[in-house]
């Protein structure tokens, strides 16, 4: 026969949880007076240990996490151990740093209890905010349905690539955050979490598309200010020939212009841009700012 308990919360607050407790027994009989007794006070001290979690000072897991971040040192036997059990899933699996963003401001709500909501969603204890946002080590796979959860419980982010934990990892640990920490401004413009190992590592991926849209538009704004039909030929002109890494030759077959018509425009866009278009790191910049203007 099994009959179910349930504790009176301590807390006068309406949100007070409620424990539950089962005692089976092979006897039809109720359970005794001694019975009713014990398990009473099971419940009591669950709900102790409860409260005491839920008012702890979240001071000691941010400390840890910030000088385990911060440390760039190797680990010891002894480090790797605590470091093991302050995290969720198999010691074998690897780590990340998880940069977590919410998705709106946090408003009133207090501190503790958005690392403890990151600490359950991540499955580990060493989480920390940092300014706006929050950090933490996790052996949590960056999968959609992480995503997901992290999405409905209000917040986004950005998941470092994997690393072994061996004693190396203290090393590695602050390469980890700065990582996650440059797709913060992407994860929150997309309002979408992100994997590191996902995106294609180039300097076009380090820059957010509306902050890279808005840079080339500074760069190329002495084009853009032209009549649409003399903007539209410049533009085109500019791209070919960057493409055509400053070949006039080539420039003229992929635009079909004619290569004295491309070296006149080239000329004259270097003019109404003000710059040295013989230099390489201008070119560079033009060509990076034409790749932004064109995913707008």
């Amino acid at each position: 026969m099994t009959w179910l308990f349930r504790s009176a919360p301590r807390s006068p607050r309406p949100a007070a949880r409620h424990y539950w407790a089962c005692y089976a027994s092979a006897s039809r009989a109720p359970p005794s007076a001694f019975d009713h007794n014990l398990i009473t006070t099971a419940l009591g001290l669950l709900d102790v240990l409860a409260r005491e979690r839920a008012a702890s000072s979240p001071a000691s897991t941010q400390l840890a996490t910030a000088l385990l971040l911060r440390s760039r040192a190797t680990l010891d036997a002894p480090d790797l151990a605590l470091l093991a059990a302050s995290l969720g899933g198999g010691s074998t699996q690897p780590i990340r740093v998880a940069v977590i963003s919410p998705l709106d401001a946090p408003a009133e709500q207090p501190l503790t209890l958005h690392l403890t909501h990151l600490q359950a969603l991540l499955d580990t204890h060493l989480a920390m905010q940092q300014d706006d946002h929050f950090i933490a080590l996790t052996r949590t796979k960056p999968t959609q349905a992480i995503f997901d959860r992290l999405k409905t419980a209000g917040y986004v982010a950005a998941f470092s690539t994997p690393e072994p934990a061996d004693l190396q990892l203290g090393e590695k640990l602050g390469d980890l955050q700065a990582q996650a920490t440059g797709l913060l401004p992407r994860i929150r413009e997309k309002r979408q979490s992100l994997d590191a190992r996902s995106i294609p590592r180039s300097f076009l991926s380090l820059l957010p598309p509306q902050a890279g849209k808005q840079l080339a538009e500074e760069a190329l704004a002495p084009i853009l200010e032209l009549p649409d039909a003399r903007r539209d030929l410049y533009l085109e002109v500019l791209q070919g020939w960057l493409e055509a890494n400053g070949s006039w030759d080539q420039t003229s077959k992929n635009i079909d212009l004619h290569r004295n018509s491309v070296r006149r425009h080239i000329a004259t866009i270097g003019e109404v841009l003000d710059k040295d278009l013989n230099r390489a790191d201008v070119r560079q910049e033009l060509y990076l700012a034409l790749n932004f203007l064109a995913r707008s």
